[in-house]
């Protein structure tokens, strides 16, 4: 329970401080990786996990829970994943921060998340914006957060989108285009790109389970129930949906362009 970041990695790394592989970092040998496994970072301020700069960080069945908001600055991330920096996170939770589970921000900064539950989390479970990417995010259960489930901001780009879940949720308020906006938005894309979306289950979300604007991008074989509204496809001409019925709601959306979510 630290005041500040639990875990900080910043600057260049050194290849005579990091790994070469994180396969088995005991008896590898020395390299450029940030290998951080089996570890619970809980009820630090600020941040749980810090990366920014060119940084190579690889993760494997962690937990980033309980981080607290530092008076005074937008804060709270169980993760957050700077300029410069590449993660990469296989068996992770991120669980009860107090703003995002995951936050990918600026130029050069990418993610790959595996196999995560990402749940509970007060703002959005993961958001990407000012030029970052989220390379993938497979096998996930993005459940019970605050805002948006999966968010992807003006400039952002997103990769493989693969049979995760977007589930249940919660209202909570974000910047958003209108402003600082109460959303409830299982994924959220506003101007940004997404290599392919597949195989997910959007439901139980308390405004859309899918909403795009100006997005680009494949949407094939995702399905959804019980939200608010199912799918909002809004100057849809870059993206292409397989079954525009297939995430139901249970009223039709609205014709006027709605709220986006550009931040957490």
């Amino acid at each position: 329970r630290n005041g500040a970041e639990g875990v900080s990695l910043t600057g260049d790394a050194s290849g005579a401080t990091g790994f070469a592989t994180c396969d088995d970092a005991l008896t590898a040998a020395r390299g450029a990786l940030d290998c951080v496994a089996l570890t619970a970072v809980q009820a630090n301020a600020g941040t749980g996990l810090y990366v920014s700069g060119p940084r190579r960080v690889v993760g494997r069945a962690d937990l980033l829970s309980g981080t607290r908001a530092r008076a005074g600055a937008p804060s709270g991330d169980g993760l957050f994943v700077g300029a410069g920096s590449s993660v990469e996170l296989d068996g992770s939770w991120w669980v009860a921060n107090a703003r995002a589970g995951v936050l990918v921000s600026g130029a050069g900064a990418s993610a790959r998340v595996q196999g995560a539950s990402v749940r509970d989390n007060a703002g959005p479970g993961v958001f990407v914006q000012a030029g970052a990417t989220l390379d993938g995010l497979l096998y996930s259960a993005v459940e019970r957060n605050g805002g948006v489930g999966l968010g992807a901001g003006e400039g952002a780009a997103l990769g493989e989108i693969l049979c995760d879940h977007f589930l249940a949720t919660r209202p909570a308020e974000v910047a958003t285009t209108l402003g600082r906006v109460t959303l409830a938005d299982g994924v959220s894309v506003h101007r940004a790109t997404v290599r392919a979306m597949t195989g997910c289950e959007l439901s139980s979300n308390a405004r859309f389970g899918l909403v795009l604007n100006a997005a680009a991008g494949a949407f094939t074989r995702n399905r959804g129930q019980d939200n608010l509204y199912g799918l909002g496809n809004y100057a849809p001409a870059g993206a292409t949906v397989d079954d525009v019925a297939a995430i139901r709601g249970r009223a039709a959306p609205p014709a006027a362009l709605p709220a986006f979510a550009v931040a957490p």
